[in-house]
């Protein structure tokens, strides 16, 4: 719905959220038959607990990389101007944590698709340390889009600017 949303010039942002958090304790019994633990309990097992819950999570995780794959699908099916709809749009995908036993925001992985005519795709950029903030990347993604004028957002990183190489 929301392809064909952004297709027809209903919106030109939005925003999809599969689950209001991980605290949910959703149990993903389509993807995970028989498991009695819910998403949030098995994002608290660490890896020295076992492999059970990493598989688990895992699992997961890999469901919600095909729903974000089966949108990208739909966004590159659907012919925009000389390219797709996916061409002339940035999804951003990312999540809560990037360890849920530790509650870390280190290393946190996002992706960023399609915009194939502002962003340089195929690439894995890693930003290390407690110097470079997400906010970092809302500053770049705001740049991308035209507002130069963006140089920090919110208040937790101490620096300015875009993520270095980026753009």
């Amino acid at each position: 719905m929301l392809a064909q949303a952004l297709a027809c010039g209903s919106t030109n942002v939005a925003s999809i959220q599969f689950d209001r958090n991980e605290n949910s304790n959703t149990r993903f019994t389509w993807v995970l038959p028989g498991e009695t633990s819910g998403h949030h309990e098995i994002s608290h097992i660490d890896e020295g607990e076992g492999p059970g819950g990493v598989t688990a999570l895992a699992a997961i995780e890999k469901w919600y990389a095909a729903q974000l794959a089966y949108f990208l699908d739909r966004l590159a099916a659907i012919p925009e101007g000389n390219g797709t709809l996916l061409d002339n749009t940035l999804v951003v995908w990312g999540t809560e944590v990037s360890h849920g036993a530790s509650h870390s925001e280190q290393g946190m992985p996002f992706i960023l698709a399609g915009a194939t005519s502002r962003l340089k795709g195929g690439r894995y950029l890693q930003y290390p340390g407690n110097s470079t903030r997400h906010a970092r990347l809302l500053v770049s993604i705001a740049q991308l889009f035209g507002l130069n004028s963006v140089q920090t957002y919110g208040t937790t990183d101490t620096g300015a600017g875009p993520l270095l190489g980026l753009v």
